[in-house]
């Protein structure tokens, strides 16, 4: 089995929290999709980001990808990191740990300063 670490990072309010929980409800791990803005994100369990609707710990979750007819099944490790700049520290210590970097850009925001 391989196994793969993957984050996903960008500014405040991309849209990585959201991308994660539907990677998580394709993948069969999550049987109701939540949202940010509802407070009932999987990823988002402590109190302060409920209330602030951020993410300020980096959080994983984990997700297998079904083998391939010429390969073997994958399993995911997932990192959703914090985007708010206040908490750029929490998302630099994902860094050190990551196979691959996702870098998620808002469709309507564009570009970002912190980005």
């Amino acid at each position: 089995m391989k196994r793969l670490v993957i984050g996903l990072l960008a500014h405040v309010d991309s849209g990585k929290t959201t991308l994660a929980e539907g990677l998580l409800y394709r993948a069969g791990v999550l049987r109701k999709l939540g949202r940010v803005d509802h407070k009932d994100a999987f990823l988002d369990t402590d109190a302060q980001e409920r209330a602030r609707g951020i993410t300020i710990f980096s959080k994983q979750a984990m997700l297998t990808l079904p083998a391939q007819p010429d390969a073997e099944e994958t399993t995911l490790t997932l990192l959703d990191t914090p985007g708010h700049v206040d908490f750029s520290a929490e998302a630099e210590r994902a860094l050190q740990v990551l196979d691959y970097a996702v870098l998620v850009i808002s469709g309507t925001d564009g570009v970002q300063a912190h980005t």
